[in-house]
């Protein structure tokens, strides 16, 4: 009887693949244990596609970013060049106009 019950201890392969395991008394008196646990390592797992997926999707997301703040910054130096005075003033040379630069200092009135 003895050598039985040491038998049907042992934990071998063959009785793990079988699902024997599954019949030992422990695990009958665990068994919402056991599923606890492996509720918790599913939810472990989702956790981590999930974080997985966000951090793609931020990744996406700064690359993005820094393509329309690099656009922006062209933009503003663009605007910059064409609105300075000399450039103003060439372009309207160019276009025959007959406007006259005012070489006199503004003066503010308080």
């Amino acid at each position: 009887m003895e050598e039985q019950k040491d038998q049907q201890d042992k934990v071998t392969l063959k009785a793990f693949m079988n699902g024997d395991v599954l019949m030992h008394k422990w695990v009958r008196k665990q068994y919402k244990l056991c599923i606890l646990i492996a509720a918790l390592v599913f939810v472990y797992i989702l956790a981590g596609f999930f974080a997985q997926r966000q951090y793609h999707h931020l990744t996406e997301i700064k690359k993005v970013l820094q393509d329309k703040h690099f656009e922006q910054m062209t933009i503003e130096a663009e605007l910059t060049e064409r609105t300075r005075q000399s450039t103003i003033t060439r372009q309207l040379r160019e276009q025959g106009s007959t406007l006259i630069e005012n070489r006199k200092p503004i003066i503010y009135i308080r």
